[in-house]
């Protein structure tokens, strides 16, 4: 016969388990998650004259909500600034921008 300080224990480690593996699979959702509750997304490239802290993978995000990742970085040989490609839910349509 097990004692209650036994079955406690084990409840408590039960808990723990099932709590740790809910936090895995929300780890794992990430971005495609999203991607699959807003539906399709375009492609967008932006230019930096410095990109620290920017690399694949890197969130994007619009108000402080997360939209996107960031898939790819590189350099353009005519203007020589790091351009970053990223793709955003066609949910989401962002106005153009205004050249000066």
């Amino acid at each position: 016969m097990t004692s209650a300080a036994e079955r406690a224990e084990f409840w408590v480690g039960s808990a723990v388990i099932a709590v740790a593996a809910g936090f895995l699979a929300w780890s794992f959702s990430g971005s495609s998650a999203l991607t699959t509750r807003l539906g399709k997304s375009y492609e967008l490239r932006a230019a930096f004259p410095n990109v620290d802290g920017i690399e694949p993978g890197t969130d994007i995000r619009i108000g402080g909500v997360k939209v996107g990742r960031v898939s790819a970085v590189q350099l353009n040989p005519e203007s020589f600034l790091a351009e970053a490609s990223f793709s955003i839910p066609q949910a989401i349509q962002l106005p153009p921008i205004r050249r000066r």
